[in-house]
C-alpha cells in the first residue's frame, strides 16, 4: 500500500472492533506522521491514548511504511540518503548510501521494501537486514504502490507505470491526481475529477466524477473511499455505491492502517482522524477519533473521543453501476525518458515550508509591444515556434520603488558554501544553528555536487514571515544575498571553463531543475504556498513559482536582466541575453523563454502548452553589484 506524506501508520499489538465502537482492549501502538515533519508513536489502551515517546523532527516530506512482522516504522530521508527504521524507542539506519529516496512501500507478500531514488532514477527493491535485491532505473520515480498484478507501480510525470521483468511498463493510468493502491485494485482520479479503477489487467472508468475530490484510498475488499470537504463516499470492490460518511469538518486525507486494515479520514484542520466503518459497521452512529494532533508536539498528548455528529448513510440501490459507453484502459502517448547520471549522496533533512499565502497580488497593468518568438535553437527535437496571436501585458516597477533596502540577511543565510565539479561524498550535518543540505546533478558530461550551510535563524525568520501581499520581484530582491553565495562558485567554475553567459545561465537552471523535489512536469502550476528563496533550498525544491524565484535570485546575483514571465497558472523566467530560441520582446530588449521545472529545459526552449498564449510580463529590478 502506498502510504502518503501526510499519512500515519497505525502498529495493532490486539484490539477488538465491536459494532460501531473501536475499543481495544489490549494496548494498540500507532505511529503518525504529522505535518509539518513529525513522527509520533502512541500507546492506545481502553480510551486511554499516551505518548509514547518524546515527539520526533523527521523530513518534512517523509514516507512512511509499517513491517507488521516486528511492528516497525520505516520512512525515506531524501537528504541524509537513507531510509531508517523506527521501532519503539529506537532508530536505526536501515539503508545508507541511497541519493534522494522520496518514497517507500512494504511489499507484504515478499516482505522486501520499494524505495523510489529521485536523483539516481531507480526504483530498489530492499530486504529487511538492508540488501539491495535489485535496481530498476525509472527517470524521475516520485511515488510507490503496490498493485493486483504483484508488481510494484511507480509513478513519474507521464504516469503511474507497473514494473515487470526488472523494467517500467507504459503507464496504465497518465498522470492521476490522486492515486491509491493495493494487491487488489488502484484507484484513481484525473485533473478533471474522473474516477478510475483497475483490477484483473483491466481498467474502468466509472460513470460520474468528483472535480472535488480531495484524496483517495483503496479499501481491503477492492474498492474504495473518495474523499470531499464533508463526506466521505464509499464504493466495493464491483465499483459499486454502497454510503457515505456525512459530517466531516473541512476534511483533507485519507489514511489506511495496513496491520488491522482500517481507513481514517483526517479533518477538523489536521486536528482530528476518524475511523471510517469498515463493511461490517455500516450501521454505526457514532465513529471514534483521536484528536489533538496539532498541539501534540507541545502537548505530548492525543485524546480518544466518540463523535456522535458523524452519520453513516446507505445508498438505496445497492445495484452495480452500469459502465459508461466509453470505458477503455487509459491511452497515454509514450515518451521516451532521458537517463540522468548520478551517484549516491546524502543530505539532511527539509524543513516544513512557509505558511500559506495567496497568489500573486494585482498591480497595474498596461499593454506592452506584442510578443515576438523566434525560431528556437538548432537541434532538431525543437520545432519552430510560432508568434503568438495575442499581445503580452507588462507589470512595471512602479518609479518611487527602489528595492535599495538591505536584505535581512547579508549572507542569504548562508553560512558555508561549496561546489564542486565532481561527485563528492563529503556532507554538512545538521546542527542546532545549521542545517545542511547537498544537491547533485549533471550539466553536459560533469556531475556537480553543491553543499550547503543554510542558518536556522534564517529558517525561522523567513518561515514566520508574511507574504500575502509580497510580489514576486521582492521575493526575488529579498534572495539575491543567497544568489550572490552560491552564484560565486558556479561564476568560478564558468571562467575556468571559458563558457558564455549563455552556458554559465543554463547551469543555473540546471541546478534548479534538478532539486529532488522540483516539479518533473512543466505544466504544474503555482500553489498557495510561495517560499522565499532560502525555504526552497531548505525544502529541496518547489512548483513552477518557488523554482523561479531562486533561478532568479541566483541569476540576478550574476548581472543577468530578468522578467517573470506569467502565462495562466503558470511562471517562468525570461533571461535577457544573445541567445538563441524563443524570446519576448519588452523595451526593445529580447528575454529568452527560461523553464525552471522539468529536467533538460535551456535558455530558449518553450513548451508547446505555452506557445501562442496570452502572458503577463513582471518587471524584475536590476541591482547595482
Amino acid at each position: 500500500m502506498i502510504l502518503t506524506r501526510f499519512s500515519y501508520c497505525l502498529l495493532l499489538i490486539l484490539c477488538c472492533l465491536g459494532g460501531s465502537v473501536f475499543s481495544p482492549v489490549m494496548a494498540v501502538n500507532y505511529w503518525w506522521h504529522q505535518p509539518p515533519g513529525l513522527l509520533v508513536q502512541l500507546q492506545l489502551e481502553q480510551e486511554t491514548v499516551v505518548v509514547s515517546q518524546p515527539v520526533q523532527q523527521i523530513e518534512r516530506r517523509a514516507e512512511i511504511a509499517v513491517r507488521n512482522r516486528d511492528q516497525s516504522c520505516w520512512l525515506t530521508d531524501s537528504f541524509q540518503g537513507q531510509l531508517l527504521k523506527h521501532t519503539t524507542g529506537q532508530q536505526s539506519t536501515a539503508v545508507s548510501g541511497l541519493a534522494a529516496p522520496v518514497s517507500v512501500v512494504y511489499d507484504e507478500q515478499t516482505d522486501t521494501f520499494w524505495v523510489a531514488d529521485a536523483a539516481l532514477n531507480l526504483v530498489t527493491q530492499i530486504s529487511t537486514d538492508g540488501r539491495m535485491l535489485q535496481q530498476i532505473t525509472v527517470q524521475s520515480p516520485k511515488e510507490l504502490i503496490m498493485a493486483p498484478d504483484s508488481n510494484c507501480w511507480v509513478l513519474t510525470w507521464r504516469g503511474l507505470h507497473p514494473i515487470a521483468e526488472g523494467q517500467p511498463q507504459p503507464p496504465v493510468a497518465a498522470k492521476p491526481k490522486l492515486f491509491s493502491g493495493s494487491r487488489k485494485a488502484v484507484w484513481w482520479t484525473d485533473q478533471l475529477g474522473r474516477i478510475f479503477a483497475y483490477s484483473q489487467g483491466e481498467t474502468h472508468r466509472l460513470p460520474f466524477a468528483l472535480p472535488d475530490c480531495r484524496s483517495i484510498l483503496v479499501t481491503p475488499d477492492g474498492g474504495c473511499w473518495l474523499l470531499r470537504r464533508e463526506m466521505a463516499i464509499r464504493l466495493d470492490g464491483r465499483r459499486r455505491l454502497l454510503g457515505e460518511v456525512l459530517g466531516l469538518d473541512k476534511a483533507r486525507q485519507l489514511v489506511y492502517q495496513p496491520t488491522d486494515q482500517s481507513c481514517w479520514a483526517m479533518d477538523a484542520g489536521g486536528d482530528r482522524a476518524v475511523l471510517l466503518p469498515g463493511l461490517d459497521q455500516m450501521s454505526a452512529n457514532q465513529l471514534p477519533a483521536l484528536v489533538g494532533w496539532k498541539q501534540v508536539k507541545n502537548s505530548q498528548a492525543i485524546q480518544y473521543q466518540m463523535v456522535s455528529g458523524l452519520r453513516w448513510q446507505a445508498f438505496a440501490d445497492r445495484e452495480p453501476s452500469p459502465p459508461p459507453q466509453d470505458t477503455q484502459p487509459v491511452e497515454v502517448v509514450e515518451t521516451k525518458p532521458q537517463a540522468k547520471k548520478v551517484e549516491p549522496v546524502s543530505q539532511p533533512e527539509p524543513v516544513a515550508p512557509a505558511s500559506p499565502v495567496s497568489e500573486e497580488p494585482a498591480e497595474p497593468e498596461e499593454p506592452a509591444g506584442p510578443e515576438v518568438v523566434q525560431s528556437p535553437p538548432s537541434p532538431a527535437t525543437e520545432p519552430e515556434e510560432k508568434p503568438p496571436t495575442e499581445r503580452m501585458k507588462v507589470v512595471r516597477i512602479p518609479l518611487d520603488q527602489t528595492f535599495d533596502q538591505t536584505p535581512k540577511f547579508a549572507d542569504g543565510g548562508v553560512l558555508s558554501v561549496g561546489l564542486a565539479p565532481q561527485l563528492s561524498q563529503k556532507r554538512i550535518l545538521n546542527t542546532n544553528q545549521m542545517l545542511g543540505r547537498r544537491f547533485i546533478w549533471n550539466f553536459g558530461d560533469q556531475s556537480y555536487t553543491l553543499l550547503l550551510g543554510l542558518s536556522v535563524e534564517a529558517y525561522n525568520l523567513y518561515s514566520n514571515l508574511d507574504r500575502t501581499y509580497t510580489p514576486w520581484k521582492q521575493m526575488v530582491v529579498e534572495g539575491t544575498s543567497l544568489g550572490t553565495k552560491i552564484g560565486q562558485p558556479m561564476a568560478e567554475i564558468a571562467n575556468r571553463n571559458n563558457w558564455n553567459r549563455q552556458k554559465l545561465a543554463n547551469f543555473v537552471l540546471s541546478m534548479v531543475q534538478s532539486l529532488p523535489y522540483t516539479s518533473d512536469d512543466v505544466a504544474t502550476g503555482y500553489d498557495e504556498f510561495k517560499m522565499y528563496p532560502f525555504e526552497t533550498l531548505v525544502a529541496g525544491g518547489g512548483d513552477c513559482e518557488d523554482t523561479v524565484m531562486l533561478a532568479a535570485s541566483i541569476l540576478a546575483a550574476l548581472d543577468y536582466d530578468l522578467l517573470l514571465l506569467n502565462p495562466e497558472g503558470h511562471l517562468a523566467l525570461g533571461v535577457a541575453g544573445d541567445f538563441k530560441g524563443a524570446y519576448y520582446t519588452h523595451d526593445n530588449q529580447r528575454y529568452f523563454y527560461s523553464e525552471t521545472t522539468g529536467q533538460g529545459w535551456r535558455i530558449g526552449q518553450l513548451p508547446d502548452q505555452f506557445k501562442s498564449i496570452p502572458v503577463v510580463l513582471h518587471e524584475v529590478p536590476q541591482l547595482n553589484q
